[in-house]
């Protein structure tokens, strides 16, 4: 890359430290410095978790595999119960041949689930789902209120401390013409399963549920907050 394009802008982001010099034109045209300590932190913890994880890759994959066949049950189990809005896992079996590279042993470790609105006239887009993701983040125990005040809300559905508990889930993606909410499966998570064993993935999955119970619960409100 000549120096003479490179943006003027870049050298605020990027030093020669974070380029090689093999990339003349590009490296001869940022500063010398500051270091940027945080990149350094992140890669190197970055780097332990791939080869903690790349020592336990198989059994990893089996408890990855368990796990998500677990998460899509429970998405679909709460997702059709009673006075409920539907989820809907979003079914990625069209992927192919591309699921085979893109993605450890074929399997996607995200379940992406999309939500019905309470009345179930509609999917939620994605604001709407970016509000449904601020109160699972944050305390909502104050939705209690509105549910004791508003009869097509069951407030015996839930109880405060659920509530208040704070729940952190991938954030609202859209695709295509709809909006989902995400679960995922971290490496770190995925080691600490094969570590301590079965016990651990279904106090997993049972921390999942208590996710959805309360996302549901959410959704119930949202028209009226």
């Amino acid at each position: 890359i000549p120096a003479a394009r490179v943006p003027a802008g870049l050298s605020d982001y990027v030093t020669k430290l974070e380029v090689p010099e093999s990339l003349a034109g590009l490296h001869s045209a940022l500063p010398d410095g500051p270091a940027n300590i945080g990149l350094l932190l992140r890669w190197a913890c970055g780097l332990a978790e791939m080869e903690r994880f790349a020592g336990v890759q198989l059994a990893a994959e089996d408890a990855i595999r368990v796990w998500v066949d677990g998460a899509r049950e429970i998405v679909g189990r709460v997702g059709t119960s009673l006075d409920a809005p539907s989820f809907e896992v979003v079914d990625d079996a069209s992927d192919g041949d591309v699921a085979m590279w893109t993605r450890l042993g074929g399997l996607n470790s995200i379940v992406c689930f999309r939500v019905r609105s309470a009345d179930g006239s509609r999917w939620l887009d994605t604001a709407a789902l970016k509000k449904v993701h601020k109160y699972l983040a944050s305390d909502a125990s104050a939705l209690l209120e509105i549910a004791s005040a508003k009869e097509s809300v069951v407030a015996s559905q839930v109880d405060a401390s659920l509530l208040a508990t704070k729940c952190f889930i991938g954030q609202p993606v859209k695709l295509g013409d709809f909006a989902v909410l995400r679960l995922a499966m971290s490496a770190p998570l995925a080691c600490r399963l094969v570590e301590l064993g079965s016990s651990r993935l279904q106090e997993v999955l049972a921390e999942d549920e208590l996710v959805l119970r309360k996302m549901r619960f959410v959704v119930q409100c949202l028209d009226h907050v």
